[in-house]
């Protein structure tokens, strides 16, 4: 890996570290709800600006839905819908990129994040339209077309500010 990269990345991650110390004593709550804000406050600076950083539930063509999610990256081309004064959304499986779930520690907070997970991995994501370049059709009727639509799942990620110390440890969850 690059050396100035190296440098950068050990730079955000004492600042992360630094901000997890100084909210370690608070009530969960709050703790939960600064680490959100602090990862989603990072990732809007990392990722790309079309892309638009909340949190919510999900909801999937089916109407199964997940439970809260911490963090929930939108594509740049999809609604959500916000609540009428809240900060919390409610999104449309197709309109999620991938999910984001922020634990304080992974070791005693494993069942709650499992949990969640497993909500969310029921939804699924349909994408009836598709779009190509050359010779072939650029808009296609999914109920007629040789194109079906496809279905996918919404991947996700946990970040863990303390947890296992090794790979090793964390393989034998699974």
């Amino acid at each position: 890996m690059n050396e100035d990269l190296k440098v950068r990345l050990k730079g955000i991650q004492e600042v992360l570290m630094a901000h997890y110390r100084a909210t370690a004593r608070l009530p969960n709550a709050a703790k939960g709800d600064e680490r959100e804000v602090l990862v989603r406050e990072f990732l809007e600076k990392v990722f790309p600006v079309p892309y638009r950083f909340g949190s919510g539930a999900v909801i999937d063509s089916k109407g199964r839905t997940s439970g809260q999610l911490d963090i929930v990256v939108e594509w740049p081309f999809f609604a959500s819908f916000p609540g009428p004064l809240g900060t919390q959304r409610l999104y449309l499986a197709e309109s999620v990129a991938f999910v984001i779930e922020v634990k304080s520690d992974l070791v005693s907070e494993w069942d709650d994040l499992t949990s969640t997970v497993a909500q969310l991995r029921v939804l699924q994501r349909r994408w009836a339209g598709h779009t190509a370049i050359g010779n072939f059709p650029v808009d296609v009727d999914y109920q007629t077309a040789d194109y079906p639509a496809t279905i996918s799942r919404i991947p996700s990620i946990a970040v863990g500010l303390s947890g296992h110390k090794t790979l090793d440890g964390l393989r034998q969850r699974h």
